[in-house]
């Protein structure tokens, strides 16, 4: 490959003519292209990924705050009113009885 570029370059000093590749040249240039279209489109999906994955990022997170916002509304409204006496905690199964 070396060898074909030094020619390359001599010819083109001596002929001066516009830039000449040979079969394996273009074989390695066709391959390259092929590579980098195989690139862009792994990378477009990957951004696509990513994007999704974002955004499903953000939905758990705002599903966890309203989880969270709900449980303590249930909380106090079943808890803390009474939360100096033992009668604050209702037991949760209504079969329950304390003797």
């Amino acid at each position: 490959m070396k060898r074909n570029k030094d020619d390359k370059k001599n010819s083109l000093e001596l002929d001066g003519e516009e830039d000449v590749i040979d079969e394996e040249e273009y074989d390695i240039l066709k391959k390259l292209k092929e590579h980098k279209k195989v690139y862009r489109d792994n990378f477009d999906q990957y951004k696509r990924l990513k994007g999704e994955v974002f955004y499903i990022q953000n939905n758990i997170d705002q599903l966890k705050e309203s989880l969270i916002f709900n449980f303590e509304v249930w909380y106090d409204e079943n808890f803390e009113p009474l939360a100096g006496s033992n009668e604050g905690m209702k037991p949760l199964d209504p079969g329950f009885s304390e003797n």
